[in-house]
């Protein structure tokens, strides 16, 4: 024998009522719209915040992975940006410091032309 299952609110209280020409709503009846993250169909319903919880807390989740894959890449860009500019000033280095080292390692004195500050 197969029994019905229904859903109850563990707090005693219905979602939507109708009392005296009024609805009532409970403010944590909310309408959901968007995909789901497990199926990928689309969502257009209403239902318990708490109830929603395990779904959007996936949904969350999704997005952090998808923000750290975002967040790697840009790293490794900046990274390969940072060796090419290395391999280039390299060079550039070294032969800079030929011109200001002499062949003995001693700093050499650079002259300068006091003449134009007059």
């Amino acid at each position: 024998m197969a029994l019905d299952c229904e859903i109850t609110c563990p707090l005693g209280s219905e979602c939507e009522e109708i009392r005296g020409g009024k609805v009532y709503r409970c403010a944590w009846f909310v309408k959901i719209i968007g995909k789901n993250p497990q199926t990928g169909k689309d969502t257009d319903e209403w239902g318990c915040a708490m109830q929603w919880l395990p779904v959007l807390a996936i949904e969350i989740a999704k997005e952090g992975r998808h923000q750290a894959h975002a967040i790697e890449d840009l790293r490794n860009h900046v990274v390969t940006g940072n060796n090419n500019m290395a391999s280039v000033m390299l060079p550039i280095t070294k032969a800079m410091r030929g011109r200001i080292n002499g062949s003995n390692g001693q700093a050499k004195e650079i002259e300068h032309d006091d003449s134009s500050h007059s």
